[in-house]
């Protein structure tokens, strides 16, 4: 009786040794498993930030090369329309002047004047559409660093929420 009471405490003390022997390599393993994850977690949330960065950089470089297309285009067109009115111009005067010559003399005279007055006219015209064509392009140059402007601000509340996002999961994983 004695010996099966011996037996049955000796094989109590291993069982509950061996549960105390799993119960601390369970812990241990899930303690590494808790660092191993909070890493994990901070990588993930470094890249998703690397990334949002350079679409945030390429976006930003994508603009301003269109803008620069645009300027550029819009700068020849300038160059093309004031070429056409100068070349329109001279031909007026060409045929002005030699409607005049074929004229008598004292006719003659008095379309130099009137072809004077009618180039200075001319020669104010010009300059005033000139001028208009600048307003509107410093106008067009305005709205568009405008939208810029507006763009750069919605980009650097998006990239706050994210960031905010960023720390709440943060927060949150560490609390779990």
């Amino acid at each position: 009786m004695h010996a099966i009471a011996a037996a049955a405490a000796r094989q109590y003390c291993s069982s509950s040794s061996n549960n105390n022997n799993n119960s601390s390599s369970s812990s241990s393993s899930s303690s590494s498993t808790s660092h191993t994850a909070a890493a994990a977690g901070k990588g993930e949330d470094e890249t998703a930030a690397r990334l949002f960065q350079q679409q945030h950089n390429k976006r930003h470089q994508q603009q301003q090369q269109q803008q620069q297309q645009q300027q550029q285009q819009q700068h020849q067109l300038l160059q093309q329309q004031q070429q056409q009115q100068l070349t329109n111009y001279r031909l007026e005067r060409q045929e002005s002047s030699s409607s005049s010559s074929s004229s008598s003399s004292s006719t003659s005279h008095t379309a130099a004047a009137a072809g004077k007055g009618e180039e200075e006219t001319a020669a104010r015209l010009f300059q005033q559409q000139h001028s208009k064509r600048q307003q509107q392009q410093q106008q067009q140059q305005q709205q568009q660093q405008q939208q810029q402007h507006q763009q750069l601000q919605q980009q650097q509340q998006l990239q706050q929420q994210q960031q905010q996002q960023q720390t709440n999961y943060r927060l949150g994983r560490q609390e779990s």
